[in-house]
């Protein structure tokens, strides 16, 4: 009996033991974790969804594992990213740009790269992760004080304008909410 308009099914494949494992087991497993996380997220705005914590580390900046939306895309950050940085006579932007690359003709690939800059990029694939101006000899913080404390204008690394995806849009960081100042994400 063939299924009529309306049914849907879903394919659990069953790992035991003495069973051969079929292509059809992978497929079903491949398409059930795409399908799950571009149905959690379908609603949300563009930018970052979850994790994406930011702490400093000597000279660098840390971002930990977490999740982009681009377009329709939700895209995984699986390793923490380490970028350097340094003391700057201006204001610098720690931006996480996404690319889509399809020459491959098996597969689309949705390439991350952080960049640290004197100038702030909006839109096309490139997200605000923070901004920060660090003085001369100063250290870069990411504790606050309080919720004005964010915005401090030098020495603080600021997640007030990082770009967020949100249920409907945009959002604001965890930290701007109420919740973990800058280590979204963090266990």
């Amino acid at each position: 009996m063939g299924m009529g308009a309306g049914v849907m099914q879903n394919i659990y494949p069953l790992f035991e033991r003495n069973r051969i494992l079929k292509k059809e087991m992978l497929w079903s497993l491949r398409d059930y974790a795409f399908a799950h996380a571009g149905v959690e997220y379908q609603e949300y705005g563009q930018g970052i969804l979850r994790g994406c914590g930011l702490s400093v580390q000597g000279e660098e900046i840390a971002v930990r594992p977490g999740l982009l939306k681009y377009g329709q895309a939700v895209c995984i950050m699986m390793e923490e990213a380490r970028i350097p940085f340094g003391a700057a006579q201006e204001m610098r932007y720690l931006h996480m740009a996404v690319r889509e690359d399809r020459s491959a003709p098996d597969y689309i690939a949705y390439r991350m790269e952080l960049a640290l800059s004197g100038e702030e990029k909006k839109g096309d694939g490139v997200f605000e992760m923070c901004r920060f101006h660090l003085r001369k000899g100063a250290a870069l913080r990411t504790e606050y004080k309080s919720f004005a404390d964010m915005e401090t204008e030098y020495d603080t690394i600021d997640v007030t304008h990082a770009d967020w995806g949100g249920l409907g849009g945009k959002s604001l960081a965890p930290a701007v909410c109420g919740g973990d100042p800058v280590r979204a994400g963090k266990p």
